[in-house]
């Protein structure tokens, strides 16, 4: 019995998949990367032409396991155990790995293959391709030690700029030491002089009018040691003070008519007192002190005429806005005139003892060191806002005592 089965179909199947084939391996073999498939197990299967000449591959037995030998000792075990854990999963498959090539060297090569599934979705392996990424990965090396020694020049830098710094406010710490020994020095000097020469006299001396003027005399000079001592202590934030609670508003009014006569009568002198008051707990003496000096230092600024104000407010400060005082509420006290101003090196130095821009036998330099000194001491601080020409304002910070009315933001 004859039987005749037509295979038109099959041949031309098989026609079709060994054309697919045909053009697979011409484009996996023209391709600029290392081609590569395995079989379920992780065994290679199938290698490009490109693959098998980078790694030597002659024979079908040396494509299972000969390319191993080209990777570095250390980087295998990790590429074992990445490409294990991509197999187990049926994951994507990616590892960076050191090659030692017999021709070319010391290479990186990056790998990366996806898992294979056929019609019925069960796996069948990985296909992937290895790039060299030698020239990249030294870039990348380059560009790490670049940045490496940018960062440590960095640090260098901001070493040497911190040490500057630091050199800078040593001497300039150094030269506040030095105009405060001096001054003190030349200061106690004249008023020992005066208290030795009149002691002298009194005891050479019998005439009862002039020992009695002499002693005064002496004891008039030891009084402006004690006063040049109190300013010292207050500028060491050492002075004992005695706070009381009270209202700055009627210490000020009360002070109202030595403050006008220290201004003058052609200088326009002005109160602009906050309502419901301004309540603090201070020494009040010290205070009074402290407002007279930075009048008489606005008196001072403006000439023979000018405009002088005496505020009071309470004020909200942000952190960072005044030197070494938390932010909070504050009672604040300026003081603001429209004469020359002050540049921002003056206001540097400005709270320095001794430190004055006024002629010689015009003042000490201990005012608004005592000020400061003041202020710190009552828990408050001192700030100033002035530039050339502008006038100046400076701002007496003192905690408030008790509650108070909604405070309004200052703003420089």
């Amino acid at each position: 019995v004859l039987t005749l089965r037509d295979e038109t179909a099959r041949i031309k199947a098989e026609q079709r998949l060994s054309e697919s084939e045909a053009r697979f391996r011409t484009v996996a073999d023209t391709a600029p990367a290392l081609i590569w498939m395995t079989d379920a197990e992780g065994a290679t299967t199938f290698a490009n032409r490109r693959f098998r000449g980078f790694f030597g591959i002659k024979t079908e037995r040396q494509l299972a396991t000969g390319w191993r030998d080209a990777f570095h000792p250390e980087d295998l075990p990790l590429l074992d155990t990445a490409f294990a854990r991509a197999l187990e999963g049926r994951q994507r498959f990616e590892h960076v790995a050191r090659v030692q090539h017999p021709t070319h060297g010391l290479r990186w090569l990056r790998m990366e293959g996806a898992p294979r599934f056929d019609a019925a979705g069960y796996f069948q392996g990985y296909i992937g391709a290895s790039i060299d990424v030698t020239e990249a990965k030294k870039a990348e090396d380059d560009l790490k030690r670049i940045n490496e020694l940018l960062e440590e020049r960095v640090g260098d830098a901001l070493a040497e700029k911190a040490k500057a710094e630091a050199d800078l406010m040593h001497a300039q710490r150094m030269e506040a030491v030095g105009r405060l020994t001096g001054g003190v020095a030349h200061d106690f000097n004249n008023l020992l002089t005066v208290v030795i020469g009149a002691l002298d006299i009194i005891l050479r001396s019998e005439d009862p009018a002039k020992r009695q003027k002499l002693g005064e005399a002496a004891l008039s000079a030891a009084r402006r040691g004690e006063r040049l001592t109190h300013q010292l202590l207050a500028f060491s934030r050492r002075q004992a003070l005695r706070p009381e609670a009270m209202d700055v508003n009627g210490l000020i009014r009360e002070g109202e008519p030595l403050l006008r006569r220290a201004v003058g009568e052609a200088v326009a002198f002005k109160l602009k007192l906050r309502r419901g008051g301004a309540r603090v707990s201070v020494d009040p003496a010290q205070f009074e002190a402290a407002l007279l000096n930075l009048v008489v230092n606005a008196r001072d600024a403006v000439g023979e005429t000018g405009r002088i104000t005496v505020q009071t407010q309470q004020c909200m400060v942000a952190a960072g806005e005044v030197v070494d005082l938390p932010a909070g509420d504050y009672v604040c006290v300026s003081v603001t005139d429209d004469g020359q101003g002050m540049t921002p090196e003056i206001m540097r130095k400005v709270f320095e003892p001794f430190f004055t821009t006024k002629s010689v036998g015009k003042g000490t330099g201990l005012g608004l060191s005592q000020v400061y000194g003041f202020a710190r001491q009552s828990g408050g601080g001192v700030k100033i806002v002035s530039s050339p020409g502008k006038g100046a304002e400076i701002r007496l910070y003192l905690p408030p005592l008790g509650e108070e009315a909604p405070r309004e933001r200052i703003t420089t």
